[in-house]
């Protein structure tokens, strides 16, 4: 093939290459971007709306034209991840209130069980009279 430039080729233009959006039954179309930035750039064909998601950042923005071309709508929002509980789970939780009533009702006997098992100890001789270890009773 012939070179019209003397054996030189130019060197070729870079174009912005913009990602095939993604378009679902109803005709919008989801693109992912980078940032606000990457978002407002984007070309939109006129009539049309597109949505625009930033994975990283947790947003979405929808931008729409008219039917001129003109930009007629841009809308920012966050969006965040729904944890949903798995249904019949919710039997094996108790709440915020019923755990600290429980932990309280523990604490309790346990101070009382301490307090007992320090009185006993406190009010049996560790040796009899007669030098033998004494029987501790065994009722508690």
């Amino acid at each position: 093939m012939a070179n019209f430039f003397g054996g030189y080729s130019p060197p070729q233009q870079q174009f912005l290459q913009y990602q095939q959006p993604q378009t679902n039954n109803n005709g919008v179309m989801v693109v992912t971007v980078q940032g606000e930035a990457g978002a407002r750039v984007y070309p939109v064909a006129a009539g049309n709306t597109v949505l625009l998601i930033d994975f990283d950042a947790k947003k979405f923005w929808l931008k729409s034209t008219d039917l001129n071309g003109m930009p007629s709508r841009f809308a920012s929002f966050n969006f965040t991840e729904e944890i949903q509980q798995q249904g019949g789970d919710t039997a094996n939780f108790i709440s915020r209130t019923e755990f600290n009533d429980l932990k309280q009702s523990i604490d309790n006997q346990f101070k009382q069980l301490s307090e007992y098992i320090k009185g006993a100890i406190n009010n049996v001789p560790a040796v009899s009279t007669n030098g033998q270890p004494s029987n501790v009773p065994a009722t508690i």
